[in-house]
């Protein structure tokens, strides 16, 4: 797993990006999200789904541009390194108190509106994209991965929910799917330490992988811790340890890198 990305691999302008409103069931009103098209599009042909999720304060727009989300997946399709897929960035704040705002406080109240994102995707958003995109539908045929608050809640969801992910990762994951404490509060955990594997509901996931940078002065040492807990726990993944990487691009590019790589093969 290479630590940066190799030069002349992200390729700019080839992606087409739309904008799409859904009905939330869990909150009963609207969201939106982004569709990134492959290079190459044609609704004559069936793609896999990555889910690639934001950071807390975002939206649907933040990874769009900045994380080499469609350079790397256009450059990596065009090369033939990896396969043909529809990326869905979505706004994962889902709250029944409304969906404003964004959720930069960083509480309870907060953390849990992203956690229900796990309702959101699996009753609303998979069956939206499915229902008015080209899909190949199944495990197999979906990916989630995500940053900081997005890398806490795709893990937290592959976890919950294999039977909907075959290929689950996160960049830089955000303290709370179990209990700790940051510089911003004590989390109680979406699960205890030793509930932190994967459900009975199905395979466990072909890719699990989470990426952390030795530099990163927001989440700190928690990507590893939740590596060490897996390892206890006897659940097989990679842990990517990005030297001096931090906060940001430089540690989320180079887990994109290899995870669109290894998705759907």
């Amino acid at each position: 797993m290479p630590t940066t990305v190799p030069g002349g691999v992200e390729k700019s302008g080839q992606c087409k990006v739309e904008k799409k409103t859904y009905n939330c069931k869990f909150t009963g009103g609207q969201k939106s999200c982004n569709v990134i098209l492959p290079p190459n599009y044609s609704p004559s042909k069936q793609y896999p789904v990555m889910y690639v999720l934001h950071g807390i304060g975002g939206d649907e727009n933040s990874m769009v541009s900045g994380m080499g989300v469609q350079e790397l997946m256009a450059g990596l399709v065009s090369s033939g390194k990896a396969e043909e897929m529809i990326i869905v960035l979505p706004s994962q704040y889902t709250s029944k108190n409304g969906n404003g705002g964004g959720g930069f406080g960083i509480n309870q109240e907060t953390c849990a509106a992203y956690d229900n994102f796990l309702y959101d995707i699996s009753d609303s958003l998979i069956p939206y994209i499915e229902a008015n995109y080209p899909v190949k539908t199944g495990r197999e045929n979906r990916a989630i991965t995500g940053f900081s608050m997005g890398g806490r809640e795709a893990i937290y969801i592959g976890l919950m929910r294999p039977d909907l992910f075959g290929y689950v990762g996160g960049a830089c994951p955000a303290p709370g799917i179990t209990p700790g404490s940051d510089m911003f509060m004590t989390h109680p955990g979406c699960m205890q330490e030793s509930e932190m594997k994967f459900r009975n509901v199905g395979p466990e996931p072909a890719v699990f992988m989470i990426t952390g940078g030795t530099n990163d002065s927001v989440v700190g040492t928690f990507p590893k811790q939740y590596s060490d807990i897996l390892t206890r726990n006897g659940v097989e993944h990679v842990y990517q340890s990005i030297p001096g990487g931090g906060h940001g691009a430089d540690s989320v590019k180079p887990h994109l890198y290899t995870f669109m790589r290894y998705a759907f093969k």
